[in-house]
């Protein structure tokens, strides 16, 4: 779907905000730049109706959708071009990392289908439980990615890992991990994302 818009409307708006090294929040951000300056994406829509990201190249006057919001989400930038990771906060106690290229976003690809075996390296009944992934930062060519939640049969426990992904290879490499029994992970994540303003279910 297209949407025009008048240039002048889309450059003084688009100039309001650029993005910076960490995620943006949508719902709660409009007319994000990218940081070479080349792109721009917008966030409609409502809570009861659903939210829609929509981008547009800067010097043009067409927005077209790409990507449907579930509960909130979190766009971030890959340096220089149209390349962004956004972390999908869908249902509350899961989340997913999608990857879109904005000059193609049909083929955006879910970060778990795109790196072979990156799901297995958690422990089985990590996997069963409460399971939140979250784009944290690109280095480079590379995308640090981070995995908590906590797992649902008794003796529960918490966890996070981190990991570095290259997308382009396919490839993933651990970075840290703290699964241990006692594990606070997740409550510290949590207390870090309230205190950053961030929605924590």
């Amino acid at each position: 779907m297209m949407i025009k818009i008048a240039m002048p409307t889309l450059v003084l708006l688009a100039l309001a905000t650029h993005a910076a090294a960490a995620g943006i929040a949508f719902p709660g951000s409009r007319f994000v730049v990218s940081p070479d300056s080349q792109w721009v994406v917008n966030c409609r829509g409502t809570e009861k109706q659903g939210y829609l990201l929509e981008a547009a190249r800067a010097e043009d006057t067409a927005w077209k959708q790409f990507f449907l919001v579930g509960r909130w989400c979190e766009v971030l930038w890959q340096g220089r071009g149209s390349h962004v990771a956004i972390t999908d906060w869908g249902s509350g106690r899961s989340s997913q990392v999608v990857l879109i290229d904005l000059v193609h976003p049909e083929a955006r690809m879910p970060l778990l289908d795109l790196v072979p075996g990156l799901g297995d390296s958690l422990q089985p009944d990590e996997r069963s439980g409460s399971l939140n992934w979250e784009a944290l930062r690109w280095s480079a060519d590379s995308l640090v990615v981070r995995v908590f939640g906590h797992t649902h049969r008794a003796p529960t426990r918490e966890f996070a890992y981190e990991f570095r992904i290259a997308p382009s290879r396919r490839t993933w490499v651990l970075l840290s991990k703290d699964n241990e029994v006692g594990s606070r992970a997740e409550t510290k994540i949590r207390a870090t994302m309230r205190l950053g303003g961030r929605p924590a279910f």
